[in-house]
């Protein structure tokens, strides 16, 4: 079967980490005799062949760190293009994978061309989230955006939601089309064995009695990172390192809130690390935070740093509430902190005073990773939701 698979910012290529949930079922299709074409957005056009999956990246520049403009002028362009080639992919199925919404346009018109299947995915709930986060205020926009909304519902053969509440979302918009939820992965394999952390932690300059907390992933607005930096200020003196791994258009005013603090700026905000490190940091830090604006609209989130983290067999800090954090909670797998910076500091303390406490979290987020997100097994709810079979 031809697939064309449409993501827009999948933007890393497989031997740069291929953690990326894009990547990961696109070459499982294409190893049961798919053939895949992935098409996303980029900074530059360029096409490569990898374990049987064509990638075709489209010149369409997004940034996090952009004007509202100019990501607006990001999403059409990448629209027209990837239409274009959508259009001109041979392809039974067309999937297409938010956000931003606007990418249901090339699925659509690409699977209507081909007389092919359209199955849409809702990685957030767009347009709901930008209009509640005040980003898409134009009465005009939103208008369009909820059209868009219901026409693609309209117009799928199936919904994937990558959580329950998610699928309850598409559900109040439209109650016929079929939803079927798989969340964001725990890839195992990805992972060092648990015995190179000393070496590992050795590479980074952690020593070894240190405790290390890792947040790593977009620097964004919604990720309320100044909390993070303030947790980092509160716990300096108790011999407990915070590492925030990213890069984004937080990250000037996060440097000088570190500065403020007193923080070793350099040591608490690396930048970004590689998507191949990635899970080597994860791996070797002793629990790693989940940090996200406490909004309504955001609790339905599937958060891949979540899954990474049970992948790398380490608990979970929360600062935000959601279907995570209740999960991760009830099985003893994470904490939910409070709000002030301050007092969560002193439940870090307390849960550090006790390293058994936080070891077994560490089995248990593992355990749960395996018996309910491992990829390979999700991988067949969603082959059968794609190829329809």
């Amino acid at each position: 079967m031809k697939i064309t698979y449409i993501h827009q910012h999948y933007s890393q290529l497989p031997a740069e980490g291929g953690l990326s949930r894009p990547w990961q079922f696109a070459r499982r299709l294409a190893a049961d005799g798919h053939e895949v074409t992935l098409i996303a957005g980029s900074r530059q056009a360029r096409t490569t062949y990898v374990e049987g999956v064509r990638i075709v990246h489209v010149r369409a520049p997004y940034a996090n760190a952009a004007g509202p403009v100019k990501r607006i002028v990001a999403f059409l362009l990448f629209v027209l293009r990837a239409t274009l080639l959508a259009v001109r992919t041979p392809a039974d199925v067309v999937f297409a994978s938010s956000t931003p919404l606007t990418v249901a346009v090339p699925g659509m018109i690409g699977a209507l061309t081909n007389r092919a299947r359209f199955v849409f995915e809702v990685r957030d709930l767009w347009p709901t989230v930008p209009i509640e986060l005040g980003v898409l205020t134009n009465p005009v926009l939103k208008a369009l955006a909820r059209g868009l909304e219901r026409l693609t519902y309209r117009r799928a053969d199936t919904v994937i939601a990558l959580s329950d509440d998610m699928a309850a979302g598409v559900r109040s918009v439209n109650g016929t089309v079929p939803v079927v939820v798989i969340p964001n992965a725990s890839d195992f394999s990805l992972f060092p064995d648990p015995s190179e952390t000393p070496e590992i932690r050795a590479e980074q300059g952690w020593e070894p009695e240190e405790t290390v907390l890792v947040y790593a992933g977009s620097f964004g607005r919604i990720y309320n990172l100044g909390w993070v930096v303030d947790l980092a200020a509160a716990l300096r003196s108790q011999g407990v390192r915070v590492v925030m791994y990213g890069n984004g258009g937080t990250m000037p005013a996060l440097r000088q809130r570190a500065t403020k603090h007193g923080l070793d700026v350099d040591s608490l905000l690396p930048g970004r690390v590689r998507r191949q490190d990635l899970a080597r940091v994860l791996s070797a830090a002793d629990a790693t935070i989940s940090s996200v604006l406490r909004l309504t609209c955001l609790e339905p989130a599937s958060i891949n740093k979540v899954f990474e983290s049970m992948a790398a067999q380490k608990p979970v800090l929360f600062n935000h509430d959601g279907w995570l954090t209740e999960l991760m909670t009830e099985h003893r797998a994470g904490w939910r902190l409070d709000d002030d910076p301050a007092k969560a500091a002193l439940q870090v303390q307390d849960i550090l005073a006790r390293p058994e406490q936080l070891r077994e979290a560490g089995e248990r987020s593992a355990e749960l990773g395996r018996e309910r997100f491992d990829r390979d097994k999700l991988y067949v709810g969603f082959r059968a939701a794609v190829v329809g079979a």
